[in-house]
């Protein structure tokens, strides 16, 4: 576990430790501003979507081959899993993190 992990989560725990510890009123208060922040986010991505969004982007992801199955679009999916189980896996061989380069070939079938 790395030091700004753990000094993050302590930090965390002890922030709503605290809270619960003041009380119900400065518990909503907090979880008010969350939700007020949650709502701006939420707001802001929709309007970025609606005003620099392109509809050339909403093609599904699984899409029917011309045989008429879907797996041809899961299998990025498939892959992207695969890698992120391998990168553990070499991660807590070597006990350290991995750099990784990635690149990506597209078949013509």
């Amino acid at each position: 576990m790395h030091a700004g992990t753990l000094a993050l989560g302590l930090t965390g725990m002890a922030g709503l430790t605290w809270l619960n510890y003041r009380g119900v009123k400065g518990s909503g208060r907090a979880q008010y501003a969350l939700v007020v922040v949650l709502l701006v986010m939420a707001t802001a991505f929709v309007l970025t979507g609606i005003l620099r969004g392109n509809v050339a982007n909403l093609q599904p992801y699984f899409q029917r081959s011309e045989s008429g199955s879907i797996w041809p679009g899961a299998r990025p999916l498939h892959d992207g899993v695969v890698l992120v189980r391998r990168l553990q896996r070499h991660s807590r061989d070597d006990g350290g993190e991995v750099e990784c380069h990635l690149t990506t070939a597209r078949s013509g079938a």
